[in-house]
């Protein structure tokens, strides 16, 4: 185990546990099931941890007019169809019922359909779009049949920064085996031609000598590694060994797995 600062300073102490295993693909890695590939990274707590941001997918879509009430009326009435009938959801009952109604009522809105797509065919002659055209034509454009739809969640990044400022040559020598660390595991290894995928990571706050006080994090790659000497000083400087009086180390992940309610409630505290 590798420890900044050294000397037992984090016992009792809050701090950040990485731990490093072997990946395949999000299926074959089960982070906790086999044991990390190499010894823990135990490292002081961030003054200003990372903000972390949960995104969903949500856009928007748009198909004006009466040929979009159409399509709407259609594709929910077929939606509720496919759900009952893949088990995805819905009952199934009426289900062909509303789509025969929805049918009915297209063939009702059909003159004004057929209008909008003469407005198209006329459009695409011309350099206008059709809401162009009738906004010229007549002050007037197709109601855009707005509706929000998901998409999904997104993989979240996260990246987190250390200062190691070390006391003494012992802790020179931890520091060093603690960036090299990273950077090993964090890079491919050559294997007759081929590359060995990079480790992931296990990112874990501890605080307080609990794990779920704080925000979780999914199993993420390393994607970058930034190391830069003296980051604070104007000028270069060193122990009388040449390692440098101020190390600065940049970690960025991205996590292989998405995150969903249920994950949400099955670790409890804050979530992920």
């Amino acid at each position: 185990m590798l420890s900044y600062p050294t000397g037992g300073t984090l016992e009792g102490s809050d701090y950040v546990l990485f731990q490093h295993y072997k990946y395949k693909n999000r299926e074959a890695v089960t982070i906790g099931a086999a044991p990390p590939s190499g010894g823990d990274i135990r490292l002081y707590m961030p003054n200003s941890t990372p903000q972390i941001s949960n995104s969903q997918g949500w856009g928007e879509v748009s198909i004006p007019g009466p040929l979009g009430e159409a399509v709407k009326t259609l594709a929910t009435s077929a939606g509720e169809g496919i759900g009952a009938l893949s088990g995805l959801g819905g009952t199934g009952e009426g289900s062909i019922d509303k789509l025969k109604s929805a049918f009915s009522n297209a063939q009702k809105s059909g003159r004004g359909i057929l209008g909008q797509v003469g407005i198209n065919m006329v459009a695409s002659k011309l350099p206008l779009n059709a809401k162009q055209l009738t906004s010229l034509a007549m002050g007037k454009i197709f109601n855009p049949n707005t509706e929000l739809t998901y998409d999904g969640p997104g993989l979240r990044s996260f990246s987190m920064g250390f200062n190691f400022v070390p006391k003494n040559a012992a802790e020179a020598r931890v520091v060093t085996e603690i960036i090299r660390e990273f950077k090993m595991w964090g890079a491919p290894r050559e294997d007759n031609g081929m590359f060995e995928l990079p480790d992931v990571w296990k990112v874990t706050y501890v605080s307080g000598g609990r794990v779920d006080t704080m925000n979780r994090f999914k199993p993420a790659a390393l994607t970058g590694v930034t190391v830069q000497a003296n980051p604070s000083l104007n000028h270069h400087s060193t122990y009388t060994d040449g390692t440098p009086v101020e190390t600065a180390i940049h970690l960025s992940f991205k996590e292989v797995e998405l995150i969903t309610r249920q994950d949400h409630t099955d670790v409890g505290g804050q979530g992920f």
